[in-house]
C-alpha cells in the first residue's frame, strides 16, 4: 500500500506480535499508519487492513467536533474536543466527527442572533459575561461565532422588519405577558418567543375574504346540513387561506363603516370608524354582526365584521291584509342610514351601533308590524289607490314625511317605497 499525505491506513492486529518498529501489538489492537512513518506498507501476516482513511482538511472558516478523542495514546470515551482550522489531520482509531460533518464558522450580521443554552459553566470572551448551566442567552451580530462545547445551539433567529401597518405577537416566557410590536425591526430576546393568536373559523373566513374584496360572508346550508360560507366555499368546505398566526391580525374597515373590538382581558370595548386599518391586540376579538338577508328577510344570512353606516337600501317582502280581508304581498324598499354625527359624539353613543346585533332584521320586523297595522284599517280599494301615502304614514306618522329613528342604535329610516304589490288570492 502506498501512503501519501492524504491517505493513511487503519490496521488491526489479528494476534499478539511485535511489529517492525519493535512495538508489542496485542490481538485486537488498532492503529494508524501515515506517510510520516514510511511511504509504502506491506501487511504483516498478523495484521489486517480495516480501511483506508482520508485526511480531514479544515479551512480558516471551518471547525469540527471530535468524539471519543485519542489523547496521549488513550481513547477518552464520552469526551469531545473542538478543532478549528486552518489545519489537517487523520482521525485516529475510535475517533469520529460529530454528526459526521465539518461545520462552517457562523457569521452574524446586525439582524441575526443565536439562542444558546449553557450546558457547562461558560464565559464569553468578547463580552466577558459568565453563564451557568441551563441558562439561556442571545449572541447578537455583527460577529463571527464558533459554538463551543460548553454551549448548545437552540435556534438561529432573524430580525423581523415591520412597518407601521405590520406587527407580531411576542410572549415573555418569564412573566407570561403578551405584547404587540409594530413599526420597527425587532429581534427576539432570550426570554421571548413568538405567540400565535387563534381565531374562530368565522373570523378567519372574514379576515381572508377582505383580500378578495369582500367585507362579509353569505351563509348557506350544504347537502349535509352544515353551515358554510357561500362566497368562500369550495367543495362544500370553507376555504381559508393559511395565516401566519404570530403576525398581528389586521382588518381594513371600509369607508363609512364601524368595527367593534372587545378586549377580554380588560373587559373594555372600542369602536373604530373606517376608513381605517384595525389591528387586534393579543387579547382582543372582533364583534361579528349576524345580519338578516334575502327577500323576505331571513335571520343569520350575512356575517360581517364591519357595519356600514349608510346611506343604503334594504328590501323586504311582507304579507298584509286589508280591512276587507284582501291579502297582498308588498315588496318594500327602505332607505336608511345611521346618525353618524350623534354616534361619534361619545363612546356610549358609538357602541349603540352594535347594541342590536341584527339591525336589518330588527328594523324590517318593526316596519312590517307598523305597515300591517295601518293597512288592516283600510279597505282594499282605498289602499290600492293610495298605497304609497298609506305605507309612508304607517312608517313616519301622519303626513308621511321626515324620518323614523330607532333610539336603541341611532338607525334612521329616511324613506320607503313600494316596488310591487301582488294579490295572494287571484280572485281579489
Amino acid at each position: 500500500y502506498t501512503l501519501t499525505d492524504k491517505v493513511a491506513l487503519y490496521l488491526r492486529a489479528t494476534r499478539n506480535y511485535k511489529d517492525i518498529y519493535g512495538i508489542e501489538r496485542k490481538a485486537g489492537d488498532e492503529w494508524l499508519i501515515t506517510n510520516d512513518h514510511k511511504d509504502l506498507h506491506i501487511l504483516d501476516v498478523n495484521e489486517e487492513l480495516v480501511k483506508e482513511v482520508e485526511i480531514q482538511v479544515l479551512s480558516s472558516r471551518q471547525y469540527c467536533v471530535i468524539l471519543n478523542p485519542v489523547i496521549e495514546g488513550k481513547i477518552r470515551y464520552g469526551e469531545k474536543i473542538l478543532k478549528r482550522g486552518e489545519t489537517s489531520f487523520f482521525l485516529q482509531p475510535g475517533e469520529s466527527l460529530e454528526n459526521n460533518k465539518i461545520y462552517d464558522v457562523l457569521v452574524l450580521d446586525e439582524n441575526n442572533s443565536l439562542l444558546l443554552m449553557a450546558i457547562k459553566p461558560y464565559e464569553d470572551k468578547e463580552t466577558k459575561l459568565k453563564y451557568n448551566p441551563g441558562e439561556k442567552f442571545i449572541v447578537r451580530g455583527p460577529r463571527e461565532f464558533v459554538i463551543p462545547l460548553e454551549l448548545k445551539l437552540i435556534k438561529e433567529r432573524k430580525a423581523y422588519p415591520l412597518n407601521e401597518h405590520e406587527g407580531i405577537y411576542i410572549r415573555n416566557i418569564s412573566t407570561g405577558e403578551i405584547n404587540v410590536v409594530t413599526g420597527q425591526t425587532y429581534l427576539l430576546s432570550a426570554n421571548e418567543v413568538l405567540w400565535e393568536k387563534e381565531l374562530n373559523p368565522e373570523v378567519e373566513t372574514l379576515i381572508n375574504a377582505q383580500f378578495s374584496g369582500a367585507s362579509y360572508a353569505m351563509t348557506e346550508v350544504n347537502e349535509k346540513g352544515e353551515l358554510v360560507y357561500g362566497n368562500q366555499k369550495k367543495n362544500n368546505k370553507t376555504s381559508v387561506a393559511l395565516r401566519e398566526k404570530f403576525k398581528v391580525v389586521t382588518f381594513r374597515a371600509p369607508q363609512n363603516s364601524a368595527v367593534q373590538v372587545f378586549d377580554y382581558k380588560t373587559l373594555q370595548t372600542r369602536v373604530i370608524f373606517g376608513l381605517e386599518l384595525v389591528k387586534l391586540g393579543p387579547h382582543e376579538e372582533f364583534t361579528i354582526s349576524n345580519l338578516s338577508g334575502k327577500k323576505p328577510k331571513e335571520e343569520n344570512q350575512i356575517k360581517s365584521i364591519s357595519v356600514l353606516l349608510g346611506p343604503d337600501f334594504m328590501t323586504d317582502i311582507i304579507e298584509v291584509e286589508t280591512r276587507d280581508h284582501a291579502r297582498l304581498l308588498l315588496q318594500l324598499c327602505y332607505s336608511w342610514k345611521f346618525d353618524v354625527d350623534k354616534i361619534k359624539e361619545t363612546k356610549e353613543e358609538s357602541m349603540k351601533v352594535f347594541k342590536v346585533n341584527d339591525f336589518i332584521g330588527d328594523a324590517c320586523k318593526n316596519l312590517a308590524a307598523r305597515i300591517r297595522g295601518t293597512v288592516s284599517t283600510v279597505p282594499f280599494e282605498v289602499f290600492h289607490k293610495n298605497s304609497a301615502s298609506i305605507v309612508k304614514s304607517a312608517v313616519f306618522g301622519q303626513g308621511g314625511s321626515g324620518y323614523l329613528r330607532f333610539e336603541s342604535n341611532n338607525l334612521l329610516i329616511l324613506n320607503v317605497d313600494i316596488q310591487s304589490q301582488e294579490p295572494i288570492d287571484i280572485g281579489t
